[in-house]
């Protein structure tokens, strides 16, 4: 008796559900007009490999039913689409308001590295502009020379000070140029610098004493053992007493110049004489 008054409330209110309703499980073809007030419940999928193409879900209307495909591991396939089906959708972000900030946190896949340090990845590529000047007679404020801190006021030379040369065009004048100290042992005639083409023997100071019966000495310039070939004064005939000394020159400038590509000599002449001392020259 139970059961039959179930069967006869199940058919009551099957009978009270319009038609479309009571074709709720049954098949609608797809893009095909589902009934007006009909209730359409997806309750599974078609299981196709799309193998990357389009999916051939399109319909001709609105309100149509559409068969949803799932990929053979059931996993939906969603195509994103722009509102009026067609493909390639694309998302409009808008713009920001001017000097928005941002918070980078990689540069080329790296994490942003700041503060001092060597350039490397991270750490963006910035070029240096090179149309940028300084204004003429720009100041600069120099904090360091040479990766040491800069020394002022008097005092000695080191590391932070600037080594500076006074311009000259006398060798024998520059603290930069080395020097070179000649023994003189001349009892006759004789060469005392060697001749270098394309060069010239800057005299820069000499010492010298001289012994002998009424001993002479002069320096002449030219080619040769004893500047023979060319042969021309450099200095006066210097005769002084025997044991004399004859000084010329401190070596911080030059007292005597040949030309290009000549020997200094110096000439004797007396009894016995005999020319002891040093000279001071340099060859360029």
């Amino acid at each position: 008796m139970r059961t039959l008054s179930r069967l006869i409330i199940a058919i009551i209110l099957l009978s009270a559900l319009p038609v479309a309703a009571q074709r709720l499980q049954s098949e609608v073809p797809h893009d095909t007009a589902i009934p007006p007030a009909s209730m359409m419940v997806v309750t599974g999928c078609e299981a196709k490999d799309q193998d990357g193409a389009a999916l051939p879900r399109a319909v001709s209307a609105e309100g149509d039913a559409v068969r949803c495909a799932m990929s053979l591991s059931g996993v939906l396939y969603v195509m994103p689409v722009n509102e009026d089906g067609s493909a390639n959708a694309s998302v409009n972000v808008g713009t920001f308001p001017d000097n928005e900030p941002f918070n980078v946190a990689q540069f080329g896949g790296s994490a942003v590295v700041t503060g001092t340090g060597a350039s490397g990845a991270g750490i963006p590529r910035v070029t240096l502009s090179n149309d940028s000047t300084l204004a003429a007679n720009q100041s600069v404020n120099v904090a360091q020379v040479n990766g040491v801190a800069t020394s002022t006021g008097v005092g000695a030379s080191g590391t932070g000070t600037q080594r500076v040369v006074a311009a000259s065009t006398d060798p024998c004048q520059s603290s930069g140029v080395s020097k070179t100290s000649l023994v003189v042992n001349v009892t006759t005639s004789a060469q005392v610098i060697g001749a270098v083409g394309g060069q010239i023997a800057y005299v820069c100071g000499f010492s010298l004493s001289i012994a002998g019966t009424t001993p002479t000495m002069q320096f002449q310039y030219g080619t040769g053992s004893v500047c023979a070939t060319g042969l021309a004064n450099l200095t006066g005939v210097y005769a002084p007493l025997t044991g004399s000394m004859i000084t010329f020159g401190s070596g911080s400038a030059t007292v005597l110049l040949p030309p290009v590509s000549q020997a200094v000599c110096i000439a004797t002449t007396g009894t016995s004489p005999s020319v002891q001392g040093v000279l001071t020259y340099i060859q360029q």
